[in-house]
């Protein structure tokens, strides 16, 4: 192989490009399609954890991203596929009917370390609220401790839309994502639902003991709980500078609203040893253990 060729072959090897020049990662346009044709989760097992694979063509003949050649697959089969025990033919036949689609979810059950998980709802740590969260007569959230099968604590909750449907859930651990959402996309720790280009759902896993839930909004029988990102002026910029206007920055808040008024909790933690119950009450909010 003369000089120039090995200097191409590096040159691609460096882009993380294949023979014809093809980059690894496909178009947003591209991952969201095939997200959503697999329902979001291994089209064979169903785990949320997933990479986009190339399977007709495999990625080192394929000249462009072609969302119908390529499907959602696990890091165990994605593995099985680069060596070569796991055949185009299985991918494709389970790229046909993809387990999520058959079976209405994707899962992944998440490290969780043998201490109580840091909980972060927004704006607010709420790790020191006992075994269960209640807002408005729902329970949100509920921890248990380990039992004699595992050391881990457990962690349970859940995740509606607006018309009751569920949309993710936590089962002692286990996270599963419904495939009727209109998208899902997980990057690295954080895991996200989308309807009409917004995201309405994000959550970070920080293993092995921490859960951040990063925005939602969950309407309750009196009013409703939002988190996410709100500009707030700057304190302690405004005292240094009190004649220049409030330097508004942003930060994640949890906001809880009735039909009348709303308070927002910026960097808060809330103790409650026995849990915590919140109720909207004629207006008001009202905090209690049960």
């Amino acid at each position: 192989m003369s000089l120039r060729s090995r200097r191409k072959r590096a040159l691609i090897r460096s882009k993380n490009l294949n023979g014809h020049g093809l980059q690894r990662k496909p178009s947003e346009v591209v991952r969201k399609e095939i997200r959503q044709r697999c329902g979001f989760g291994c089209v064979i097992c169903g785990a949320a954890i997933v990479t986009y694979e190339h399977f007709d063509p495999p990625y080192c003949d394929a000249q462009c991203h072609d969302p119908k050649g390529m499907t959602l697959l696990c890091g165990a089969h994605q593995l099985e596929t680069s060596k070569g025990l796991l055949s185009k033919q299985t991918i494709a036949e389970a790229d046909r009917a993809p387990f999520c689609k058959r079976v209405g979810y994707a899962k992944h059950l998440f490290d969780l370390g043998g201490k109580k998980p840091k909980i972060m709802i927004g704006g607010a740590d709420v790790t020191e609220c006992g075994h269960r969260i209640e807002i408005d007569g729902e329970t949100m959230l509920q921890f248990l401790p380990p039992d004699l099968r595992s050391s881990r604590w457990r962690l349970s909750c859940r995740f509606v839309k607006q018309n009751g449907s569920i949309m993710c859930k936590i089962v002692e651990n286990e996270l599963v994502l419904m495939s009727d959402n209109v998208d899902i996309e997980q990057q690295a720790a954080r895991f996200s639902i989308s309807s009409d280009n917004e995201t309405i759902l994000e959550l970070e896993l920080h293993p092995p003991d921490a859960l951040l839930l990063k925005k939602y909004c969950q309407f309750t029988k009196n009013g409703r709980v939002v988190i996410g990102t709100e500009k707030i002026a700057d304190i302690c910029h405004s005292m240094d500078h009190p004649d220049q206007p409030p330097k508004m920055i942003n930060e994640t808040t949890l906001r809880l609203e009735t039909g009348t008024s709303g308070w927002s909790f910026i960097a808060s933690r809330f103790v409650s040893p026995t849990g915590l119950i919140i109720k909207f009450v004629n207006g008001a909010i009202q905090f209690a253990s049960p």
